[in-house]
């Protein structure tokens, strides 16, 4: 029986491996030939890729180009392969960080999912479901920081448990977890509860076993001190670079402007403390950018399995020996619990289409404005685990789960009824609408020089134009930044704003050149207009030797 048993859990291992790499290629190649975005279509995601150029291609190269907003992990693994002039300008420099981090977070997934569900079948299922994501599909092709950080998650869940159920190494495992969670925390801020909550739970963990303090004592700080070295080098970069150790903090709370030079508190920064202190209305938000991302089908599934759970550990008289799923949910729901206590502090946001049944058949739903929607994407995990756990107490539910899963990966794929949110759909709109007007009369008529621009207001035109970053003077040059907004001929012979009324108010995108120099007799005096449609407006010095015309 054993010979036999063995070569299965191979093979269901092997599928589901090959399963991940497959959805993987042919994602990455589907989008990238369909919807002409080049691997960076997200919002975000052309920010991201900018910023990872700019620590190996700037006039001021280095680690400081990685910013004071997000958190570095992602861009500093991404900088090698943009480097590259053939992975960046095509867009695909990300992918050999991002698509990787989504098949080692699915492999994850299913260690996870075989421990706790005793069930290759369950385990199997519940990794497609992962694997069949439309939504997390497209994020596993772009620079977006999502498929890391749930790859973190998952690897420091998996370590976790394994701590718990006492297999292998346990010092071993208790250092790996506490490895992961420090990529977590070096990735997205949804880390930093992660690596709290994981301390608190080695920290009972170890006292339940050992019932020796100093024992849990140990093990806490042996964690801990991996686990927060993210937190720490964040904070102490944010000091060094910026002057304060909790800039980051001030920026996300609008405090404090993304841009040193700009002195003035945000008006409007990201839409921060909009939601502040309204509890169901961040709930209301979290809860449709959950199920937005993942399915509406697993809404019912999931009241079942929460249901479901709560009587399993009320009337069964064995659930102490079940107590460490209940700790790896804990930490599969840290994100969630994360945007919860932001969003009532007013921090991060989410913004979707509201649910009715209207929308189901509505084809321009995908195309609808959205804020942050995809921070709902960190929780499927969460929401997968759950549900295996409660599904695989029976033949029968098991059979219900597999069902379900079919049903849920296959409607992610077609066009109508619309049972969750597509990116992918959503970018086939965003595509359309380039300026590839303006990028062939660029191409055409660049002749060197440096280009003054808001990278913050123009990221996916900057990367569109295809010149190096060192032609740019940008928020991040520092004292060639300084001195450009205030005489810009000595230094730029282009000068590139978005078109349109001066920017008076400056916001979480403002155009910062439109906010220092549009109509200014730097600007009228010293450039023409040599482009301009009803998006950007471009100046080129009136001479080419710009100080000499100064004196």
């Amino acid at each position: 029986m054993k010979s036999r048993s063995k070569p299965f859990r191979l093979l269901s291992l092997k599928f589901v491996l090959f399963l991940l790499c497959f959805t993987s290629i042919a994602s990455n190649i589907y989008f990238y030939f369909t919807l002409n975005s080049k691997g960076v279509g997200f919002g975000d995601g052309w920010s991201r890729m900018n910023i990872s150029r700019r620590i190996v291609d700037s006039l001021t190269p280095g680690i400081a180009q990685i910013g004071g907003v997000w958190l570095p992990f992602p861009q500093i693994l991404i900088s090698p392969f943009s480097a590259i002039d053939a992975l960046y300008f095509r867009g695909i420099a990300a992918s050999f960080i991002s698509s990787p981090a989504f098949i080692i977070g699915g492999y994850f997934l299913y260690r996870i999912l075989r421990t706790i569900s005793k069930s290759r079948g369950v385990a199997t299922t519940g990794t497609i479901l992962y694997a069949t994501n439309i939504n997390l599909l497209y994020l596993q092709t772009t620079a977006m920081s999502e498929p890391l950080f749930l790859c973190s998650l998952l690897g420091c869940v998996y370590y976790f448990f394994k701590y718990m159920k006492k297999e292998g190494n346990r010092l071993q495992t208790l250092i790996l977890s506490g490895c992961w969670a420090f990529v977590a925390s070096f990735t997205r801020y949804e880390g930093f509860l992660l690596v709290i909550l994981l301390m608190i739970l080695v920290f009972l963990a170890s006292w339940a076993k050992t019932k020796k303090y100093r024992s849990a004592e140990g093990a806490t700080l042996i964690v801990g001190t991996v686990a927060m070295l993210g937190i720490i080098i964040w904070n102490v970069y944010s000091w060094a670079i910026f002057g304060d150790p909790l800039n980051w903090a001030k920026i996300y709370s609008g405090q404090k402007a993304v841009v040193s030079t700009v002195t003035a508190v945000p008006t409007d920064f990201y839409g921060v403390a909009q939601d502040k202190g309204q509890i169901l209305t961040v709930f209301k938000n979290l809860y449709l950018s959950i199920f937005q991302m993942s399915n509406f089908l697993l809404i019912p599934v999931t009241a079942f399995s929460l249901v479901g759970l709560s009587v399993f550990f009320i009337l069964n008289k064995k659930r102490k020996k079940h107590l460490s799923v209940l700790a790896i949910l804990a930490l599969l729901f840290s994100p969630a619990l994360f945007m919860i206590l932001s969003g009532v502090e007013g921090g991060s946001l989410m913004r979707g289409p509201d649910i009715n049944l209207g929308m189901l058949f509505n084809t321009s739903y995908h195309m609808l404005s959205e804020y942050n929607i995809r921070y709902g994407i960190l929780t499927f995990p969460f929401l997968i685990v759950l549900c295996a756990f409660v599904f695989s107490r029976t033949n029968f539910l098991k059979g219900v789960f597999i069902g379900i899963t079919f049903l849920i990966s296959l409607s992610g794929f077609i066009p109508e009824p619309n049972l969750s949110y597509s990116f992918p759909r959503h970018y086939e709109d965003v595509a359309r609408t380039n300026r590839t007007e303006f990028f062939t009369w660029f191409n055409q008529n660049y002749d060197g020089g440096l280009v003054l621009v808001s990278v913050i207001a123009n990221d996916p035109l900057v990367y569109n134009l295809k010149i190096p970053y060192k032609n740019y003077i940008y928020e991040g040059t520092g004292l060639y930044w300084q001195k450009a907004i205030k005489e810009p001929s000595r230094l730029a012979r282009w000068v590139l704003m978005k078109s349109g009324d001066k920017v008076a108010k400056v916001s979480g995108s403002s155009d910062l050149i439109s906010y220092y120099l549009a109509g200014t007799e730097e600007i009228t005096r010293y450039y023409d207009i040599a482009y301009q449609d009803k998006d950007v407006t471009l100046y080129k010095v009136k001479w080419d030797s710009l100080v000499e015309n100064r004196k």
